[in-house]
């Protein structure tokens, strides 16, 4: 921890007037973030593109726009929908000069996981579609809100999130490549949802929820690792000495022993992206953009 303190420092990048929901960092020349305008009383979303020396708007929907995912620079999608007036869920994708709607479905869809150009998974309202080079299906249904999905490769898929009605109950499902089944579920007195997923590999896997949970996937189990007081929105790292946490309580640093507070920029942080250990962007509420970089 204090050896990273010492070599790097977060900054504020760029700053908008939406709300940012996601970053995905491809390299450092190949970042996109989504933002939303409902906070500020509109409709749609904007993602921005950042080529390694600015950021700037490449596209605007008519849509709230949730998350987005990226094999390379002509192959990105973009998900999300209207979850008012009936409901909506679109996907959109980016061929390396444009983005346009590739595919709608009943209801919004909350993030977007992709493996390769033939394996790619979203996921929403109690459901997970599954794209396969050609056609996307309703690969399964659950009486869940999912929030989040990771893919490690084509026979392990996590999906999590939670209950809506009354109380969360936050649970996790694995895809084995033939059947998503529930691997965890907290306990009814545990009032949280699980908002992001982060894999590195079979025996590293960590989830954040609404409550400040931490919890961590050993290969055989899931534990809480952590807790704390905010809620948690987002986790990415580059390896298992090197993983951090967003959310409202600003930006926290696990350094393959504990936890630790590592930056408050003032806003909420909704999601972050990691390339390496030296290279991090997270995006928040009132519209900013942080870097983590050496000094």
């Amino acid at each position: 921890m204090k050896e990273v303190e010492k070599r790097h420092v977060w900054g504020r990048q760029h700053k908008v007037v939406e709300e940012f929901y996601n970053v995905f960092a491809l390299d450092k020349n190949h970042v996109w973030a989504v933002t939303g305008k409902m906070s500020i009383g509109g409709e749609g979303s904007s993602i921005y593109f950042f080529d390694g020396s600015s950021w700037k708007k490449q596209y605007e929907a008519d849509v709230e726009l949730y998350h987005i995912s990226s094999l390379d620079a002509s192959h990105a999608w973009a998900v999300g929908g209207r979850i008012i007036l009936g409901g909506e869920g679109n996907i959109y994708f980016f061929d390396g000069s444009s983005w346009k709607k590739q595919y709608r479905v009943e209801q919004a869809l909350f993030a977007i996981a992709a493996l390769d150009a033939n394996h790619v998974w979203s996921v929403g309202f109690g459901t997970v579609y599954f794209f396969d080079g050609s056609s996307w299906k309703k690969q399964f249904e659950a009486d869940e809100l999912f929030n989040t999905v990771a893919v490690l490769d084509k026979n392990r898929a996590w999906a999590a999130g939670g209950k809506v009605i009354l109380r969360s109950e936050g649970s996790i499902y694995f895809f084995n490549g033939t059947l998503w089944k529930k691997q965890y579920r907290l306990g009814e007195k545990v009032d949280e949802s699980f908002n992001k997923l982060y894999v590195l590999d079979e025996n590293h896997i960590w989830a954040v929820g609404s409550g400040g949970g931490i919890y961590f996937f050993d290969g055989s189990s899931w534990e809480k690792e952590y807790k704390l007081r905010e809620g948690i929105l987002g986790v990415a790292g580059a390896d298992k000495n090197h993983v951090w946490a967003v959310g409202f309580g600003g930006v926290y640093f696990f350094d393959g022993s504990s936890w630790k507070k590592q930056y408050n920029p003032g806003e909420a942080l909704c999601d972050i992206a990691v390339l390496d250990a030296e290279n991090a962007w997270a995006v928040g509420r009132d519209g900013g953009i942080y870097y983590l970089s050496k000094k």
